[in-house]
């Protein structure tokens, strides 16, 4: 990394404190729209005795959401969704990953074959691949299948992010016996040091999404560093009483 953000933090404990429970804050209010999301995609109601809903009306609902623009399947292409959804006949989540994976996929490969003549387009695939593969494994990577999805959404992200102006770096904080991942990017020409948000996700989202939401604060002059909240993502520990302390080394990191 050719430049690196720094907080200047007067008290060591008590900023750091707040900032973790900030996170804390944030990880619970997403927990509950997750739970929210899941009642809406699965039961369309919120009586506990209302019956699940079929795939075929699970499918309905999301393409409409799709149409809509509505969370979460906003940026996907409504015919791509109603391509995945025409081969998944059954509620089982490989099926669904797999189907959302070889629509992907088509695009994902476009964008490697043309990257070298034609920027702008593969740039294109490579957003439409991430999205697909990242509600392939929608709302949490439960199978193999999924796990895959995932994978590839990672792949497809960071093969978009080579577009990215100004850049993203990937971070790698040594952690325990293992590392925490994250994505950092500073606004142009910025002058060290510079103010920098810690991004942290929920449980369905992930910090591939935060970086594409928080580039909205790059132009004015704010830097954020994204990473997956513990028990999410490439995490390297579980949620936990004490897990804020990965949030801690984050901190102490920038």
């Amino acid at each position: 990394m050719k430049q690196r953000a720094r907080l200047k933090l007067n008290n060591t404990h008590r900023p750091q404190r707040r900032l973790i429970m900030q996170a804390r804050s944030a990880s619970t209010a997403s927990a509950v729209v997750l739970s929210h999301l899941l009642i809406v995609l699965s039961t369309g109601a919120f009586s506990q005795v209302a019956p699940e809903r079929t795939i075929e009306e699970i499918k309905t609902e999301a393409v409409a959401r799709a149409e809509q623009g509505r969370y979460p399947l906003i940026g996907l292409d409504p015919a791509d969704v109603r391509e995945a959804f025409a081969s998944i006949k059954t509620r089982d989540p490989d099926e669904w990953a797999a189907s959302f994976m070889k629509v992907a996929d088509r695009y994902m490969n476009e964008g490697k074959s043309i990257e070298a003549t034609n920027r702008a387009k593969a740039n294109a695939d490579y957003i439409r691949a991430w999205r697909l593969y990242s509600f392939g494994r929608w709302p949490i990577p439960s199978s193999p299948g999924k796990q895959r999805s995932y994978a590839k959404a990672i792949e497809a992200f960071l093969a978009r992010a080579r577009f990215f102006d100004p850049p993203l770096e990937v971070v790698r904080i040594p952690f325990e016996s293992s590392q925490i991942i994250g994505y950092m990017r500073l606004p142009k020409n910025a002058k060290i040091p510079v103010p920098l948000v810690i991004a942290v996700n929920g449980l369905d989202s992930r910090k591939e999404d935060l970086s594409e939401s928080f580039a909205a604060i790059l132009p004015h002059g704010i830097g954020f560093l994204a990473v997956d909240g513990p028990g999410t993502g490439q995490a390297p520990i579980k949620a936990s009483e004490n897990a804020d302390r990965m949030l801690s080394r984050v901190i102490d990191y920038v």
